[in-house]
């Protein structure tokens, strides 16, 4: 993956990730000029391109000019205007009772890449401490998504109301999502009815049993009856 970035502010951002069989194999560090190796069989390809005089100026020239160039001429023609607003979603982590819960904001399918997401505890924030950021990754249509994670303990879910709040350039506001924590009361409610459907049927059952075993029986004493009086 290769590409450059540039911001409203007119600051730029440039990137070079290789990947092999679904996994990063070697990337580039704008900063530092120098490659890092994202699996030990990418050490040698690192350190050959890494002395490559010829590569290294590829590369210069290729980050420092041409992308942003070819990305400024997009711009001023047209080509590159678009701007999608992203999708919002809270997925709660099922946990022990004492560990508390886990809710992880799910931003996806926004463009261009750049996106603030923070936590917010009654209305103040960014949350720090217990929150958990996911990198910003491709969506196969060009978009982009990332996550993250806030971990809170059963006292303070009780105490606090907790928010996601996604700001993007696509957006006219701000896109907040109120966590509700779920309480796992609607499941035991679902369980109680099922019991008592299931105890209602045995009765009905049983009743229809017991009836047949007494008409079966006073038949029984019909016939009875009626061969003593012959």
């Amino acid at each position: 993956m290769l590409g450059c970035e540039l911001y409203d502010d007119g600051t730029t951002r440039r990137y070079w990730q290789d990947g092999y069989d679904g996994k990063d194999f070697i990337v580039y560090d704008e900063k530092t000029q120098t490659w890092t190796a994202a699996a030990p069989q990418a050490v040698g390809t690192k350190l050959r391109w890494e002395a490559n005089p010829v590569s290294k100026q590829y590369i210069m020239d290729l980050f420092e000019q041409d992308c942003v160039d070819w990305l400024k001429n997009y711009i001023q023609n047209g080509i590159v205007k678009r701007k999608v607003p992203p999708e919002v979603r809270l997925f709660q982590k099922k946990a022990g009772h004492s560990a508390g819960s886990g809710v992880t904001c799910h931003v996806t399918g926004f463009y261009p890449r750049e996106v603030e997401v923070i936590w917010l505890r009654d209305g103040q924030g960014p949350l720090e401490e217990g929150v958990w950021s996911g990198e910003v990754l491709p969506n196969m249509d060009g978009t982009y998504q990332v996550r993250k994670t806030l971990s809170v303990n059963p006292e303070e879910q009780k105490r606090h109301r907790y928010t996601c709040l996604v700001d993007h350039a696509s957006l006219g506001e701000k896109i907040e999502k109120e966590w509700v924590p779920e309480t796992g009361l609607h499941l035991g409610l679902i369980a109680g009815v099922v019991v008592g459907v299931l105890v209602l049927i045995a009765v009905i059952a049983g009743l229809v049993i017991w009836k047949k075993r007494q008409a079966g029986k006073d038949q029984s004493e019909v016939s009875s009856n009626s061969s003593n009086s012959s």
